[in-house]
């Protein structure tokens, strides 16, 4: 009837949740830009504008990780929103996040995206070390399609296309019609030259 503007912002905010659960993320951006303008001092809501607007594309990795280090120079790590892991997670790895991922994971130790982060910069001085990590990631997740995803995309940045390749054949085996596994499938045949 006469909601709050901090009502309406969280309304406007589960709006936009649920057009990105629909597979709508484009419809979800104006909707999370009309939860900011509701309630502009909510230091989260850029850090969820941000995720969306990086996963489709409206900003750059750069911007995105502006908007995180904003975030992060303004605001306590005790009680961090979802978004902040989220938008962690979806970014590249990089190296100055190190410390922030550890942070993160030792409250959401079963964040699969963190994880990955953690093994990729790992990957960078230890490679053997990373392809253990994984291992157990994903011994921990054997259901989870993205940690094989994972999987596929070390072994091809460390030159095991054999092993690329099982990962991504592993994954349609269980959905013969993924196209981010057939993509990348089709990657590792034409690293391997085989191009039939």
């Amino acid at each position: 009837a006469q909601p709050s503007d901090q009502a309406t912002a969280e309304a406007l905010r589960g709006l936009a949740f649920v057009r990105t659960l629909q597979g709508q993320p484009e419809a979800a951006l104006p909707v999370y830009l009309s939860a900011i303008a509701a309630n502009p001092d909510n230091p989260n809501y850029p850090l969820g504008y941000a995720l969306l607007a990086y996963r489709t594309e409206q900003i750059t990795a750069a911007e995105a990780s502006q908007t995180l280090t904003d975030w992060l120079e303004s605001q306590p790590l005790d009680n961090p929103p979802a978004e902040l892991f989220e938008l962690a997670g979806a970014l590249p790895a990089d190296g100055d996040r190190a410390n922030l991922y550890q942070t993160l994971l030792a409250q959401r130790p079963d964040d699969l995206w963190l994880r990955w982060r953690t093994i990729e910069l790992l990957a960078l001085t230890d490679p053997a070390a990373a392809q253990t990590e994984l291992t157990a990631l994903i011994a921990a997740n054997p259901d989870n399609l993205t940690v094989y995803f994972f999987q596929g995309e070390l072994a091809q940045r460390q030159g095991d296309l054999p092993l690329a390749t099982t990962a991504y054949q592993q994954i349609l085996e269980r959905e013969p019609e993924n196209l981010g596994a057939l993509a990348a499938l089709a990657g590792v045949q034409f690293q391997q030259g085989n191009l039939t």
